[in-house]
């Protein structure tokens, strides 16, 4: 809905190698035999039970990223492996976009004045976008 699929294309199409666009392809056809292999179709066939069993599956199986201090990682970072890093890339479409930004986290685009320690419900009890 909000158009996070088209975000995932642009970021493959621009950021991404041949190789690197040939390497999600395949990595998308392994879950997806992973997926037939457990229940017989593809994920977007599955049902919603079986597509979260699938998910807690790859959760489970794949490491995750280390905690980050102003954007670097602490510590070394072990490889997390293409679900990871998807379901990463994902989220970060669907936080960034125009309609989450604007009708369900607070935006501010020019900030004004700082006002440390407030209540939540001063500043309208949402999470900030920015």
């Amino acid at each position: 809905d909000v158009k996070t699929d088209i975000f995932l294309d642009r970021v493959f199409a621009q950021l991404y190698d041949d190789a690197g666009r040939q390497n999600v392809v395949a990595e998308i056809e392994a879950f997806n035999a992973t997926c037939r292999e457990r229940f017989g179709g593809d994920f977007v066939d599955l049902n919603a039970e079986e597509k979260a069993e699938i998910f807690r599956s790859a959760e489970a199986a794949t490491a995750t990223f280390n905690p980050g201090v102003w954007g670097t990682a602490v510590g070394e970072q072990e490889p997390v492996g293409f679900y990871r890093q998807l379901k990463s890339t994902a989220l970060w479409g669907y936080f960034s976009s125009e309609e989450i930004g604007l009708k369900h986290l607070n935006y501010d685009p020019i900030p004004g004045e700082y006002r440390g320690c407030v209540p939540l419900d001063e500043v309208g009890g949402k999470n900030w976008s920015l």
